[in-house]
């Protein structure tokens, strides 16, 4: 093996088990390809199941536990990447929450959101309020969470689709 491919094989395993820097949070990086595959964040809260042909490559996804962008996220928030990646078909996002993250509120008012333009934009979503997990399809990568519908002001979109797409 060259060298430098060593060190660069080194480099993205470190990535995929350390942070990026001192005190940032840990970042989990996944290599996926046309084969598709999955990846979770490091304390496996955040599930992306990509499927056979969502990408054109092998590609370095990246899961990192962001501070929220805004209020209205519950529980934890989760920046998905690289954030250029084209994804030729949807992949599917599970987000698992504690019940002590909602208080009273009721499981099926929960919606997974990407923050976009300044606000959270919540999808489709699916609630297993069981596993306590919430589920969408999402064809773009980005910041993504929960929220509650009775906390935002705005009816749900299909932000799942990235801004330009059909």
């Amino acid at each position: 093996m060259h060298p430098r491919a060593l060190v660069a094989a080194v480099a993205a395993l470190a990535a995929g088990c350390g942070s990026s820097a001192l005190g940032d949070p840990p970042i989990k990086t996944v290599m996926i390809g046309q084969e598709g595959g999955q990846a979770a964040s490091v304390d496996g809260s955040l599930k992306l199941q990509v499927p056979p042909g969502a990408l054109e490559s092998s590609v370095p996804i990246t899961i990192q536990q962001i501070d929220a962008p805004a209020a209205g996220a519950v529980g934890a928030t989760f920046e998905i990447g690289p954030s250029a990646t084209k994804l030729t078909a949807p992949v599917t996002i599970l987000v698992s929450y504690r019940p002590s993250d909602i208080a009273a509120a009721n499981p099926s008012d929960l919606r997974v959101a990407t923050f976009w333009q300044g606000a959270w934009a919540p999808v489709t979503s699916a609630i297993n309020a069981g596993a306590y997990v919430v589920s969408a399809q999402i064809t773009h990568f980005s910041p993504w969470g929960l929220v509650l519908m009775t906390a935002l002001a705005a009816p749900p979109d299909d932000a799942g689709t990235a801004p330009g797409s059909p």
